[in-house]
């Protein structure tokens, strides 16, 4: 539920009566003398990428000095100051000020209602506690999160009138703290990244094992609210360990049982927390998943979201991304703006002055490395502030091995506040630069080279003001002082300046041959493409299509062809000379066709480094790291009057045989995919760059087979349209995930209640979790197989597919 607050000037005053007003009682249910609580800011993660801010208030019900139910507070009358960014800001702020109210309305749920009497006064609880007083709810909050040092974490498996959580109090332990040996724990992710500056402790007490503790509620549940179960596991917790948990507990993660509801449905949300405050909360299995654990506490920790264009969970290059459902991985950190707000690399860090910049070299070390860079030092860090833009080498290595996107560039993330989203500017690779507005002044930074110092790998970076020049081509005399750090670098193959696309890539995650997927759109026959050099333009009717290879140490061993889908080949590649190096192809193509992109590695490595990017017009429309096979399908820009473009990405991770899609049109199945048998094991990629028709429904169903859960937790898919994230998701065993985009107009909401005609899949179908609608099989079985047509399986979807049962005539009402 949120609260609703208006947004007016602040305008309250802070009197002698608000001490007074602390002690007296609450009348109970109904109307209220008063009321007091506690504010913070609250963020809820959602099963479709989107999220919810919420100002929660956290009340004392039990008047036992314990601020620890969270309210709701519904101002229909207009009664309360503004607490957003322009008031008292309460995400920057959480936990100081306390709001008493006065003639209230308290629902039977945990809600309360001002009315037009409502008096208000707030307290500002800095002016109330000092440095010595014991931590109190407000106290605590008061003081911030803990950046450094060591935190308990205390993690809550909580059961619910015999609803108990699916993950074990053991899996538990093993996915949070390590014990059974895992190598990518929650505190292990938390330790590394921080270089053990943020050390987590399992929590200890009367019924904690491993850090977890397991409690159960006896009581009804309004609907089922997590609010209703947290504050009742708080009192069962009270009561075993003879404190309350905030008094003891820096962390509290509370692992819900299944069906509980966030206010869009039971079981809808992934996870909640309370921003720069001691408390978080999973929706059942969500607890188990690294991602989300890392990503909840990070609020806890005061991060906000990373956002890439329009997406508030696009970056993902680290945790404040979209997440995964995998227990042990990936193995990263978070993006530049969110390190530069922990402040764990502050000593190794350089902020230019932007007034007085006019051209200089910085060297920009790995984070990874951040225990092999000198302190203090102007030359080199391995952040970079400048205005309000973060620079990081997102070196895919070391702690950063599987970074979701942007390997091996330098990212620019820009850092507004504490309050809103990061937001990924651009990932620069060797050559490339950027030019932003930072304090009235226009600054470039240009990624000159690579280069390696005692082994540290380190970006060559040139920063300089408008009007002023590049230092890369005599980068040591941009050095702060005239003089480079110590130790000669190595000096990375020369290669040509790539600008940054204005629209940045988005890398899958590491990928293995590639299968054509089935039934996809065969446009006609191309015309002989014309291939032609770097700078050209393209006639009328025409996409100017580039293609950049960037070998790896083996550049014999690559190679490629890009062709028009059923036509033409533009280009065959049997290997390359030099390693190391960025090689450009440009083609113009008729802009109606699609393209098909085969790319492989011969060398027999899993992963053999390189990068390559295709781009149409100048957009990037695909790019990734070289892998032994890779196919992409790309068409052009949608320059049919009525067309919106569908981007649809899928990684199978180790379990291609246990994944398929398909993608109907208005209930008629028009594109589907897998699953692949013929490659158990394998992480298949798949890439298609589609135009369709603006006006119709579409409907992506993606399923995962319920027969073993092996390799599901590497794999993902995403959806955009028009422009737009639709979907972002990941796997796990039984899924079954739709999606709707396009013109619909909410009719596939709409369950038919009563039908003639049965629906029952297939026996091996049901075993694998696949159900009937949809199901590429129809037009393969149905009423072309006599086995299926004896005993009518998928009767109802048979029929509406247009594959009917002789004599069938279903109807549903």
């Amino acid at each position: 539920m949120k609260l609703i607050l208006p947004l007016v000037t602040l305008l309250c005053s802070i009197n002698a009566e608000g001490n007074s007003l602390r002690n007296r009682k609450l009348l109970g249910k109904g109307t209220l003398d008063y009321f007091e609580c506690i504010l913070i800011e609250r963020t809820t993660d959602f099963d479709d990428d989107d999220d919810e801010f919420d100002h929660i208030c956290l009340g004392d019900p039990e008047e036992d000095g314990d601020y620890d139910m969270m309210y709701s507070i519904i101002d229909y009358n207009d009664v309360i100051p503004d607490l957003d960014i322009d008031g008292l800001d309460i995400m920057e702020n959480p936990g100081r000020y306390k709001l008493i109210l006065t003639n209230v309305i308290e629902n039977t749920e945990p809600i309360i209602t001002t009315t037009p009497e409502t008096k208000v006064d707030i307290i500002d609880l800095e002016d109330e506690f000092d440095e010595k007083d014991e931590l109190s709810e407000g106290r605590r909050l008061v003081g911030g999160p803990k950046l450094n040092g060591r935190s308990s974490l205390a993690v809550i498996r909580l059961t619910v009138n015999g609803n108990q959580p699916a993950p074990s109090a053991d899996e538990l332990a093993f996915a949070w703290f390590g014990v059974g040996g895992n190598p990518q724990s929650f505190v292990t992710r938390y330790e590394e990244c921080s270089f053990k500056k943020l050390m987590f402790e399992p929590a200890s007490g009367n019924g904690f094992r491993n850090g977890v503790i397991e409690i159960s509620v006896n009581k009804a549940i309004n609907g089922q609210s997590t609010e209703e179960m947290i504050y009742a596991g708080i009192g069962v917790l009270k009561r075993q360990l003879g404190f309350h948990p905030d008094t003891k507990y820096d962390h509290m993660a509370y692992i819900l049982p299944p069906g509980s509801d966030m206010g869009r449905g039971p079981g809808k949300w992934v996870a909640f927390a309370y921003q720069g405050s001691n408390l978080s909360a999973f929706n059942d299995k969500q607890g188990l998943y690294l991602t989300h654990q890392v990503h909840e506490i990070g609020h806890n920790l005061g991060l906000t979201h990373s956002s890439e264009g329009t997406k508030t969970y696009g970056d993902r290059s680290g945790y404040m991304g979209s997440g995964f459902k995998m227990i042990s991985g990936p193995q990263t950190c978070f993006n530049g703006a969110k390190l530069w707000a922990l402040r764990w690399y502050s000593d190794k860090s350089v902020e230019v002055n932007v007034g007085a910049l006019r051209s200089r070299s910085v060297y920009l070390a790995f984070f990874g490395q951040y225990d092999r860079v000198s302190k203090g030092s102007n030359s080199e860090g391995v952040l970079i502030k400048i205005g309000k833009n973060i620079l990081k080498f997102n070196k895919k290595t070391g702690i950063n091995s599987e970074t979701q996107e942007f390997g091996d560039t330098v990212t620019v993330t820009n850092y507004p506040n504490a309050v809103y989203p990061s937001v990924h500017e651009a990932a620069l690779s060797p050559g490339g630069k950027f030019s932003f507005d930072a304090d009235s002044r226009r600054v470039t930074v240009e990624y000159c080279k690579e280069t390696q110092q005692n082994g540290v790998s380190k970006a060559m970076m040139s920063i300089y003001a408008q009007g002023s020049s590049s230092t890369c081509n005599n980068f040591d005399s941009g050095l702060d002082g005239g003089s480079r750090p110590v130790a000669a670098p190595i000096p990375a193959p020369t290669r040509q300046p790539v600008p940054p696309p204005t629209r940045q890539p988005v890398p899958p995650p590491t990928r293995q041959p590639v299968p054509p997927p089935t039934n996809q759109p065969v446009p006609a026959p191309a015309d002989s493409p014309t291939p032609r050099g770097i700078g050209f333009g393209c006639e009328g009717g025409e996409m100017k299509v580039d293609l950049r290879i960037f070998t790896n140490n083996s550049p014999d061993k690559i190679t490629w062809k890009l062709k028009v889908r059923r036509g033409e080949i533009l280009e065959r590649i049997d290997g390359y000379e030099n390693s190391n190096y960025e090689y450009f192809h440009s083609y113009c193509v008729d802009v109606s066709k699609t393209l098909e992109f085969h790319l492989n590695d011969l060398s027999g490595m899993e992963n053999p480094g390189g990068r390559y990017t295709l781009s149409v017009d100048d957009e990037v429309y695909s790019e990734g790291d070289i892998v032994p096979d890779e196919v992409d399908y790309v068409q052009g820009p949608c320059v049919i009057a009525g067309q919106s473009r569908m981007q649809f990405i899928l990684n199978t991770g180790l379990a291609a045989d246990k994944i398929d899609w398909s993608l109907d049109v208005n209930g008629n199945n028009k594109y589907n995919g897998g699953p692949w048998s013929r490659f158990p094991g394998r992480n298949l990629h798949f890439f298609s760059n589609t135009c369709l028709d603006s006006n119709q429904c579409y409907t992506l169903i993606m399923r995962s087979s319920r027969e073993g859960s092996g390799g599901l937790d590497r794999g993902s898919y995403e959806i955009n349209w028009d422009d737009k994230n639709e979907k972002f998701s990941t796997f796990e065993s039984g899924d079954e995930e739709v999606t709707h985009f396009g013109k619909c107009d909410g009719s596939f909401d709409q369950q038919p209640q009563n039908c003639n005609c049965s629906d029952n899949p297939i026996g091996w179908m049901e075993n694998k979790g696949w159900r009937c609608q949809g199901s590429i099989y129809l037009e393969k079985k149905c009423n072309k197989n006599a086995h299926w047509t004896d005993n009518k399986y998928c009767q109802l979807s048979c029929y509406q597919a247009g594959f009917g049962y002789p004599g069938d005539e279903c109807v549903c009402t």
